[in-house]
This record gives structure tokens, sequence and C-alpha cells, in this order.
């Protein structure tokens, strides 16, 4: 190996862990089982004998499955981990982008933060007050530069990370899947920004999910599987053998050598978010994935390769595997020789909250009519605890004589918004099978993910769906009845959940408080769970709480509004965001629907900006509302604006433009998308979710 104009060379690196061989639940346990010499570690070698030689100014994609060691790999160059055996050598500087919020402190400001990761990155302070407001600018987090980054969203510290580490063109650049997080807009400009470092002679490896990216971007690649080097070379050649691999067909029905991943036929029911986002993730595994929908108008967009929703990612994968990927509305073709078939349909309420299961009847029937060979019914849709052994009972009466079919429980937990890198990362995938034979076949199913499994009975597997929704419910209901109270005691529910949040039994996640919860799952699940119990004679009020505060405090804005006209009517009233939740364009249960259909009814002529559901809320809406292009626009001659939405392009709106827009500047935030002490002195009437309100003598007097 020529070494002399390497700048990375690693020469029969290997690393290796040692797992505990046993669950050990706390560090207590640890200790006295090592003392007593009952504890036993299992050798694990994320990498083996890998050996590369990248030269200064390459740029280098690494691909493979979870698990696969890419990430291993970035950290052994990166000098994070050293190797068990073996060597590495690196000639330069590194700006390493391998993990979200690395080297940042979440209790410190953006401002703060700048100056903390340019110190760690060898850089002085000097060097850094140069160059802040360049950082700053090509983050777009000026309005946020006070704020402690620990109320940023996951693309808004990508943004700043990003920003710090491309400051300066280092030697290498490692980037690790930390972009998949971040909007469109932004990952172009890092693409651009990319580029031009490697044309001044910087150093790429990049790690992505998406081969098209790493093809766009790369020159040269790496492909990697259980830690070992299966191929390296041009990016091009690579991705081609990589995919190819994945999807031809002799490895359909057999284990791919050196590896225990089996290749089946997969149909997915049901072509919405779930089912969508689930037919990409398996087909970028490499299975063999059919669609079916009874919607032919959705099939028809997916066939001309069209997708028919906004979900980050799912465009660009349902683009790139479509080789993979077949859509149909014909149960005959949807069902013929499929080895498992994962029931995606919804399940919607009806009015007394129980569950309509009315979708998932009609996906049984045509299995049951069409399947003709062993197969198992994987049950993905939320339903009701004990649906899993009805539906075994259906399929056993009904099926054709010659079909022998297993049922699964296989729950779900998708957050619109980040679907798919939940999907192809999650906390666990559980699995609920009332034989050894099917959580088998389900583990062997999922191996090509690499992920933890929950393995427990069906009816666990049901309960644990609505046990994991309904708590997290409880737990945003509770903090907005915390913030209520915060308004009338003087405390800040930003400084009180700081505070919560340090317990790590109690934890920062879902206690962001605003205007309530909404979506296709929380409303639906926590009414079915509270159907569920009092079906059973059994009451939990905890539940019912969490349902009734979510339905008051979805108008809070309308009593903060009444603060400041006694009426409504021929009032212009901005919405700024109207989908329930950033990233996505589902209106399902958004708070913003029922504000728009009372001030209509009331008089009130509704101005609305979102990136991405003004079309569907002036669908769901109609006559009252006047969709707007920009934000200033929504603003321009507007008496009163109401934030349902924390889209990062309305956390970034200069706050002056409030005052220069609107006729009266009266801002409620039901998202606390500012900082309170950005308000002052900005000449608006600024009431936010359970803070104090900032007044202005122009907007209160006029």
């Amino acid at each position: 190996m020529n070494l002399d104009d390497s700048i990375v060379s690693v020469d029969q690196a290997t690393v290796r862990f040692n797992i505990a061989s046993e669950k050990v639940d706390n560090l207590k346990e640890y200790f006295i089982k090592l003392a007593k010499h009952q504890l036993y570690f299992e050798e694990f070698f994320a990498l083996k004998d890998i050996s590369l030689n990248i030269k200064k100014g390459e740029s280098w994609g690494l691909i493979g499955r979870n698990g696969a060691g890419k990430s291993t790999l970035l950290k052994l160059i990166c000098g994070i981990l050293t190797p068990y055996k073996g060597s590495i050598a690196v000639r330069g500087s590194i700006a390493p982008l391998i993990e979200l919020g690395a080297g940042l402190d979440p209790r410190l400001t953006a401002g703060e933060n700048i100056f903390l990761n340019g110190a760690l990155l060898g850089h002085s302070k000097r060097y850094m007050q140069e160059h802040f407001d360049e950082i700053v600018e090509f983050a777009d987090l000026g309005n946020f530069l006070d704020m402690p980054i620990k109320n940023y969203s996951s693309g808004m510290r990508a943004r700043l990370g990003f920003s710090i580490a491309t400051t300066v063109s280092p030697d290498i650049l490692i980037v690790d899947e930390v972009l998949a997080v971040g909007d469109a807009a932004f990952r172009k400009k890092c693409e651009r920004r990319m580029e031009r470092m490697l044309s001044s002679g910087t150093t790429l490896l990049f790690v992505s999910h998406s081969e098209r990216e790493v093809e766009r971007l790369c020159k040269n690649a790496i492909w990697l599987d259980r830690g070992e080097i299966v191929m390296s070379g041009s990016a091009e050649k690579v991705c081609f053998e990589y995919t190819e691999t994945l999807k031809s067909s002799e490895q359909k029905k057999c284990a791919i050598p050196g590896t225990n991943i089996t290749f089946l036929n997969l149909t997915i029911v049901g072509a919405g978010y779930v089912g969508l986002v689930t037919a990409v993730a398996f087909a970028s595994m490499g299975y063999e994935t059919t669609c079916i929908d009874t919607d032919h108008e959705k099939i028809s967009a997916l066939q001309k390769g069209k997708c028919p929703l906004f979900e980050p990612q799912l465009d660009e994968m349902l683009k790139y595997h479509a080789d993979r990927l077949h859509f149909t509305t014909e149960p005959q073709i949807a069902y013929d020789n499929a080895d498992a078939i994962i029931v995606a349909v919804g399940t919607p309420e009806k009015e007394d909250g129980e569950v309509d299961l009315s979708y998932v009847q009609r996906a049984l029937q045509d299995i049951a009519e069409n399947v003709k060979q062993e197969c198992r019914v994987v049950i993905k849709s939320t339903v009701p605890v004990g649906t899993n052994r009805s539906v075994k009972e259906y399929l056993e009466q009904n099926c054709r004589p010659e079909a022998t079919i297993h049922v699964v429980s296989n729950p779900e937990f998708l957050s619109q918004g980040s679907a798919v890198h939940d999907m192809l990362h999650a906390h666990r995938i559980v699995i609920g099978a009332d034989t050894e034979e099917d959580a088998q076949f389900m583990e062997k199913l999922y191996r090509p993910f690499n992920l933890p499994i929950v393995s427990v009975g069906c009816a666990s597997a049901e309960m644990i769906k609505y046990a994991s929704n309904d708590f997290l419910a409880l737990k945003i209901s509770y903090i907005n009845e915390i913030a209520n109270l915060c308004e009338r005691t003087s405390a800040d529910i930003n400084e009180v959940t700081v505070g919560m949040s340090k317990d790590p039994r109690i934890g920062a996640a879902f206690l962001k408080a605003g205007v309530g919860y909404g979506g296709s799952c929380f409303p639906k699940d926590t009414k079915a769970l509270h159907w569920l119990a009092a079906s059973n004679e059994y009451e939990l009020k905890t539940v019912r709480a969490a349902i009734e505060v979510n339905e008051r405090q979805k108008l809070k804005l309308i009593e903060k509004a009444q603060k400041f006209y006694p009426n409504f009517k021929d009032l212009t009233i901005t919405f700024l965001g109207v989908t329930f939740k950033p990233n996505t364009d589902d209106l399902r249960e958004a708070p913003s629907l029922v504000n728009a259909r009372y001030l209509i009814s009331k008089g009130a002529r509704i101005k609305a900006w979102d990136p991405c559901g003004r079309e569907r809320f002036k669908e769901a809406i109609g006559d009252g509302v006047q969709i707007c292009g920009t934000i200033e626009e929504a603003l321009n001659d507007s008496d009163i604006c109401m934030i349902f939405t924390e889209w990062d392009e309305i956390r970034n709106v200069e706050i002056t433009k409030f005052a220069h827009y609107m006729k009266r500047p009266i801002v409620l935030d039901g998202r606390n998308c500012f900082e309170t002490s950005d308000i002052q002195q900005k000449e608006i009437i600024y009431d936010s979710i359970g803070r104090d309100t900032i007044y202005s003598d122009r907007g209160y007097n006029e």
C-alpha cells in the first residue's frame, strides 16, 4: 500500500467489543456479579481486518445495512475508538459530524455553543468571533441565538452543528447521517457547501441510507457488511452491486452468504403514512414489496413515481427503491405468493370512541378469498386488545382450504415528520406472537434492520401500543395543565420543565407546553383505550382527564384572544402553521381546525400560511379562509396572529415583522416559538403558553 499521498490509511484494523452474556438491570448488580465472577462476556467484532487507503481530496461514501460497521469505522478514523489490532494513521484535521448534538451543551445558548464547539475543533476565540456572523447566517438561527439549544428541534441542532464544523475547510469532513433530520432546503445548502469544500481539497467521508445521495456526492464507495468490506471502488459501481445484491431474485428465498438474513415476498395493505413508510423501509432492506390500496387515484400516482403525501425522505426512497416496490389495487396480484402480509390500514374512531375496524375487516375478507399458500398476516394497524385473536378465528373459518395463515401482532411507533427515520432506527420492534415459530419468523423478517426486538404475546403487543401512546398523551396534558397554572402564578413553564427534565425518572421528552396534541394517534388512541376500559367495566380516570384537558387546551388561544377583543366579527386573524406538528401535511385533529371553524362562525376572516398543509386546510375549512404564499402576506393588515405549528420557518421569523405588517401586533403563540426575552422592546403584544404576557404600548393602546 502506497501511503505517501494518503490522508487516511487503515491496515488490518479490528474493533472488538465485550458484551455481557446476560442482561443486568443496574450498575450495582453489574459490579456485584463482576466481583463474584458471575458475569460472563461474549466477544463481538464490529470491524474485522479492515484495510483501506484514502487520498487527500477524495470523496468516499459508506453503505450497508444497520449494524454493518459504518459508524464504527468513522469513529475509528476520528480517534473515538482504538483498534483491538491493526493500525490506523490520519494525516490532517478532522471535522466530525458523527452524532446529532455531539459537542453541543444543551444547557447553553446557541451563541455560547458556537464558541464551545469551535474550541473543541481547535479554533481560537478570536477566530470564532471573526466567523460568528457567518455561522449564524448559514444556520439561519439569528432569532434563536440566546435560546438554550435544549429547546431546539433536531433540524435546528443539525444546522448549528454543520455550520460550526464547516466554517473552515478541514482536511477531512466526516458526515454520518446527521443531516437526515434537516429540512430539504437546508440539506441542499449543505450539499453545495460540501461540494465547494471538495473542490478546494477537503476529503469527505459520508454515510447515508440513500445510495442515491452517496452516488451524487461521492466518487468512491465502501460496502460494509457485518464488519467486513464486501466491495470498494467507484461509487456508481459499488452502489449498483449493493442494490442488485439486495434485489436479486435468486436471493429472495435464501440467506445472503455469511449472514442470517432471508428475503421474502411482502405485501403491505394500505398506502397511507404507516403503509408507505413500512413498504419503503422493507424495500430498502432488499425485500420485494407490493403495496395494495383501494384508492385507485393514490395507487395510480404511486405507479407513476409520485408520492401522494408529505413525509421527509419518503419521496426520495420511493424513487430510489422503485425496482423493489410494486403498487396495485388488485387483491389477486397483491396476495399471490406473499410470505407475509402486513396490514397497515386506518382504524379511525367512531363517535363513542370505539375503534372502527371496517378497513381491517375488508382487508381480511380479501386475504381470506385470495391467499392460497402458507403465510403470516401481520397486524400493524392500531387495534383494540383481543383483535388478533378475532382475526385468527376469522381467517381459520374463512380462508381457502389450501391456505395456512398465521396471525402476528407488530404495532408501529412512528412519528409523522420523522417516520422514515423512526422505522429504520426504531428504539424497539414489538412482536406479538402466540407460538415460538411465529416469533422466530418475525425476528428473521426484521433481522436486516439490526434493531432491538421485544417478543411478547399478541394481547400484550396490542396493549403495549395503547399504553405507550396514552402515556405520552398523559404527559402532554399534564404539562399543559402545569403551564396553565404557571400563567396564574407568574412561574415560567420553560424554566419549570428544565428543572423537571433533569430528573431521569421524568426526562425531557413530551414536556413541551402548547395548544394540545393532534394527529392520527394520540387523540384516537386515548379515546380507544378509554372505551376499551369502559367496555370491560373499568374506568381509566387518568386517560379520561388527558382527553378532557386536551380538548380544552385546543381553544387556549381563543381564550387569550378574548382578553383583547370582546368579539371577533370582521377581524382579520392570521394563522401561522396549520398542521398538527411540523414536517407533515397531516391535519387530523389539528388544533387549527377547531379554532378556524369557531372564529369563522363568529364573523372573523382567516389568513393562513403553512409550508405544507395550507391547501388541505383550505379543503377542510372552505370559505372564510385566505391561503397565503408567504408569512408576510399572511401577517399583512392582520388584527391578531395565532401560531399553531412550530415550523422552523416560523421560529426564524424576524420579530419586528409582526409590528411592521400587522394592523395591531398581537401575537398568540400556541407553541412557544420565541423566547420572551427576545420580545422585550419589540412593540408587540406577545402571549404564549405558561409564561407571562409581554405588552407593548403600541399593541395595547391602539
